[in-house]
């Protein structure tokens, strides 16, 4: 079947995009605007994704991570102390590492909805990888976007099973049959690091036209979902979201004792 031919399809101009040979590097965008205030008191001066494990800004292991599959140009969603990414991110040091960033600025009070759709319009070709500015993880990005391009969906999410903040407790009656400290989950989440072609955008872009507070997961993504719009990429390494105070500082005692090397 011609490329013509297979842009009939349910999906036509996500099909299109990834079938073509010469579609070029996918460009990523990194939501990076809000305030972060459930790790304050470190977010008063510092937005979240520039607070450093290892020495290294959160945003910066993250373009790493896409990095090491050629995925080198990236738009940071900028809002809340907008000012300090670009301070952190001058042209030298992007250069230094390897990287092309661009800044969309669509204010501190924006939803991700809002943050994605604005950022779109900087990114080359019809297909973009999203991701949050605070979620480490060591995913195959290969990988991810080649389930993206087996399921064919307008959203492809990663999704994780973290390890619970609290021990299990299994009962029998009244009496305590196991104890399991810290399990990991059951149910899988989200973990970020998704893929979006045309239509999971202009969808985020319709709902933040008239409501540009929303966040992409409260509106658009349950319509995608019931729609049968979205695929899964289930990620079964390391993942860590940076939530708290309490997070980074575990984050960074687990880098003290060498148990990070997947950060690369």
């Amino acid at each position: 079947m011609s490329v013509a031919g297979r842009s009939q399809t349910r999906y036509g101009v996500f099909e299109r995009g990834f079938l073509r040979d010469d579609y070029p590097s996918m460009d990523t965008v990194i939501l990076c605007g809000g305030q972060g205030m459930r790790a304050w008191p470190l977010t008063e001066d510092c937005p979240k994704p520039l607070l450093k494990v290892g020495g290294v800004e959160l945003v910066l292991h993250i373009m790493r991570l896409y990095r090491r599959y050629d995925r080198r140009r990236f738009v940071l969603c900028v809002g809340y102390a907008a000012k300090k990414f670009k301070h952190a991110f001058p042209k030298s040091r992007c250069e230094h590492e390897d990287i092309e960033v661009e800044f969309s600025d669509s204010g501190p009070d924006a939803g991700t909805a809002l943050r994605i759709a604005d950022a779109a319009h900087l990114c080359d070709g019809n297909i973009i990888h999203v991701t949050y500015g605070d979620g480490l993880a060591d995913v195959d990005i290969t990988k991810l976007e080649a389930t993206a391009t087996k399921h064919m969906r307008p959203l492809t999410m990663t999704v994780v099973r973290p390890r619970s903040q609290f021990g299990e407790v299994r009962l029998d009656g009244g009496r305590v049959t196991s104890f399991v400290e810290k399990p990991v989950v059951n149910s899988w989440i989200n973990g970020g690091y998704m893929v979006l072609a045309p239509r999971a955008v202009a969808m985020a872009r319709a709902v933040a036209t008239t409501l540009p507070e929303t966040m992409f997961v409260h509106h658009p993504l349950p319509q995608l979902v019931r729609g049968d719009l979205a695929a899964a990429h289930k990620h079964k390494g390391h993942w860590a979201c940076i939530d708290t105070s309490k997070d980074l500082q575990a984050l960074q005692a687990a880098y003290e004792r060498g148990e990070l090397a997947w950060l690369g």
